[in-house]
């Protein structure tokens, strides 16, 4: 977070493979950051959705679903003006951990064959990244 710019507005899913989106926002809250959040959520009641808001938590929910038309209107209404939105491409995003470097391992291996893959996981998870990746190489 201390490479955010100023007026940045962080886009977070619920569910982490280490945690969830409301730890994100304590843990900013201790560090002493004041981004807001907006949490993308697999539709929620209305009762879930006031516990994500609530204490200064997330700022605005948007359910999965409606992600593609909601996103972009909503962060704009956080992002501070004059500020420039950086958009992150459709790609696996590299991390440093040993589970990374082995779902590196596995699609570069996927990739220098022919044949079908099945890809699972949860929402939000990244099987379309992945599928890009393998295709991409």
């Amino acid at each position: 977070m201390a490479k955010l710019p100023p007026g940045a507005v962080i886009v977070a899913a619920m569910k982490f493979v280490r945690g969830t989106a409301q730890e994100l926002i304590n843990w900013q809250k201790t560090e002493g950051y004041g981004f807001p959040v907006v949490a993308i959520v697999d539709n929620l009641n209305p009762l879930d959705i006031a516990d994500v808001m609530k204490d200064g938590g997330a700022v605005n929910i948007i359910q999965r679903p409606a992600m593609d038309k909601q996103l972009v209107e909503t962060v704009g209404r956080y992002a501070r003006p004059g500020r420039t939105m950086l958009l992150l491409p459709d790609e696996l995003i590299p991390r440093q951990s040993e589970a990374f470097a082995v779902i590196e391992r596995a699609i570069r291996n996927i990739a220098a064959t022919d044949v079908n893959a099945v890809i699972f996981g949860e929402c939000g998870s990244g099987k379309e990244q992945i599928a890009k990746e393998i295709y991409r190489l």
